[in-house]
């Protein structure tokens, strides 16, 4: 495993790391610039947010290893740069992934 216990979300602005911590995934989310989502390994319970799918830059989306489940949000489709890395493995997610 990865030594990082904590959440982070990669800005467009600056490359600035920002660190989030909570048991569930948020819904509000800092910038509509945002290009990465790493949320694995840590622990999170609940759904995904539907917020994320808002977040159309979005070239990598990582929640493997957590305790989500429920159906994997339609507004995901709407992620279509995503080239770099869309991994929802090791959880319990009960539907297909979106294409928009």
């Amino acid at each position: 495993p990865r030594p990082h216990a904590h959440a982070r979300l990669i800005m467009a602005e600056g490359r600035d790391l920002v660190a989030v911590g909570a048991a569930t995934l948020p819904t509000m989310l800092p910038t509509t610039h945002t290009t990465a989502i790493r949320y694995d390994q840590g622990g999170y319970t609940g759904t995904i947010p539907t917020e994320f799918g808002l977040l159309t830059k979005v070239t990598e989306l990582n929640l493997m290893q957590n305790y989500l489940e429920g159906a994997i949000p339609t507004q995901l489709g709407y992620c279509n740069q995503m080239n770099s890395c869309f991994d929802l493995g090791w959880n319990s997610l009960s539907s297909a992934i979106p294409t928009q």
